[in-house]
């Protein structure tokens, strides 16, 4: 067990387990062009493919299972990566909406996804009491049509949760 513990700190050092914590959460859970067509047109087809594909082969699969293992294996580490990600994405739509690119809100709502995709392992580290009401809600209410497809997966949000924050 030793061991295996060293070689995965070996293989996986600190600085590796954030690179690869922004790529899942930018590049690998964000939604694509096809996505918000089909979200469009369609939402309940995309909710529908989304769950019946899961077990096959995707890469939407693949990155929601390395976002798991990810928490699992670092999750103080991860915890802050995702916020920080998180905050980084806010100042960037934290403009006019007509300077506000797409891309920046699904980024954010990847970081929203992948928030509520590792709730059990975050509700510990993070504060989801504070991001719901402070960031999350504002941008349910946000009047920019193009936040409809922000938080297209809601999380549940248990009060009574111990809630501690990441400094």
């Amino acid at each position: 067990l030793i061991r295996a513990q060293q070689l995965m700190a070996r293989l996986f050092p600190d600085d590796k387990i954030v690179q690869l914590t922004r790529i899942v959460i930018l590049r690998l859970l964000s939604l694509t062009p096809s996505d918000l067509q089909m979200w469009e047109n369609a939402p309940e087809e995309l909710i529908q493919e989304d769950i019946t594909d899961f077990s096959d082969f995707r890469i939407s699969a693949a990155a929601d299972l390395l976002w798991r293992k990810l928490l699992r294996y670092k999750p103080e580490l991860v915890g802050r990566e995702v916020i920080s990600t998180l905050k980084a994405c806010i100042a960037e739509c934290a403009r006019p909406a007509d300077q506000v690119p797409m891309e920046a809100i699904l980024r954010k709502d990847a970081c929203y996804n992948a928030i509520a995709s590792g709730y059990n392992l975050l509700s510990g580290i993070i504060d989801i009491r504070d991001l719901f009401v402070n960031v999350i809600t504002p941008d349910m209410k946000n009047p920019d049509p193009r936040y409809g497809i922000v938080i297209s997966q809601g999380f549940t949000y248990r009060p009574s949760t111990p809630i501690r924050s990441v400094q």
